[in-house]
């Protein structure tokens, strides 16, 4: 049996065996993406994960690390080429990588096959190349992730986003809205009419640190190039973190928040919101690839987009009432959240 699948096709069928099948083998060049197809125990994933590969994106180490904390063996063997997928009897080979850019913006062409002898034929192949390449260990993956951490972050647009990595929230208050529109001060360093104020450093400097994390000329705040989007057309803004002062040793600083055009707010949506008493929130995002973006999501949204913000937040409104913005972090691929 033998099944040709193309365009959006291809991932519907990945999907679908990936879900429902006991073990994976797979032989491909570049892995970026595993919010899809997810190795675990006893699956083999051979790619191209030299250190060129991963200073250049192509191949993902924060996504190998998830596959051998999940119980994968994962085994590199530079210049591979090949895109072949096993899911128990069945072969998926065709163009596609697994990657953000196979997901989200190639073109992509795959045959599906169980003809038996084909199969045995690839298993026998891919084992052959996992023996014949280096497989990756703890020290092998900590100089991968290194590599990761000091390359550039990879800037992408809203429609080739990769799995979240963080995400930031607080909640916006009435005041906020006349934050946004106050143009008044235009220093550096003053300004507080028109910042982003944000208590408890010490608990959100680390994840923040990681989003907002160029240096700049100035040893007090760091930067980054975020994503929002503007009358539907995506806006590139360079954001400062700055740190705690002397005067204030216990808050962090997002300055003239009226820069981002993601957290624009119509007066009426949100008097309309509250009216149905549903809370709106900035939201900050990064990807695993190091995009940031910037938007304003309702409670309902951020809720769904990230499973366990929910409880986050009904814990945080418990214990802190209704006087104060809710603000609340999520590492979400290491599934841990604090506020």
């Amino acid at each position: 049996m033998s099944f040709f699948y193309s365009d959006n096709e291809v991932w519907e069928q990945i999907t679908s065996f990936s879900a429902n099948c006991v073990r994976k083998k797979a032989a491909v060049s570049y892995v970026t993406n595993d919010s899809i197809l997810k190795f675990s125990t006893d699956d083999l994933l051979v790619l191209d994960a030299s250190i060129e590969s991963v200073r250049r994106g192509s191949t993902s180490a924060s996504v190998i690390k998830r596959a051998m904390m999940s119980g994968a063996q994962v085994v590199l063997v530079p210049d591979l080429h090949a895109k072949v997928m096993l899911f128990d009897a069945t072969a998926i080979v065709g163009s596609a990588n697994i990657s953000v850019r196979s997901v989200n913006m190639s073109r992509e062409a795959v045959a599906v096959l169980s003809d038996v002898s084909f199969v045995e034929k690839a298993g026998h192949w891919i084992e052959k190349l996992a023996r014949d390449g280096e497989e990756i260990d703890a020290p092998h993956l900590d100089r991968l992730l290194e590599i990761e951490a000091e390359r550039e972050p990879i800037q992408r647009s809203f429609d080739d986003l990769a799995e979240t990595h963080i995400v930031f929230f607080k909640q916006v208050m009435p005041g906020d809205l006349e934050k946004y529109k106050t143009r008044a001060s235009t220093s550096g360093t003053g300004g507080g009419a028109r910042d982003l104020r944000i208590s408890q450093a010490d608990l959100y400097r680390p994840l923040l640190s990681l989003m907002l994390s160029e240096r700049s000329g100035d040893e007090r705040f760091t930067h980054a190039s975020v994503l929002s989007k503007s009358d539907g057309n995506e806006v590139e803004t360079q954001v400062e973190l700055w740190r705690p002062t002397d005067a204030r040793p216990n808050e962090l600083r997002i300055p003239r928040i009226y820069s981002i055009p993601g957290w624009e707010i119509d007066d009426d949506e949100y008097a309309r919101n509250i009216a149905n008493n549903m809370s709106m929130f900035y939201v900050l995002e990064m990807d695993v690839h190091g995009t940031v973006t910037a938007k304003v999501l309702t409670q309902r949204q951020l809720t769904q987009e990230h499973d366990g913000i929910a409880t986050l937040i009904d814990a945080l409104r418990q214990r802190d009432g209704e006087r104060f913005a809710i603000t609340g972090a999520a590492n979400v691929i290491d599934a841990t959240f604090i506020g």
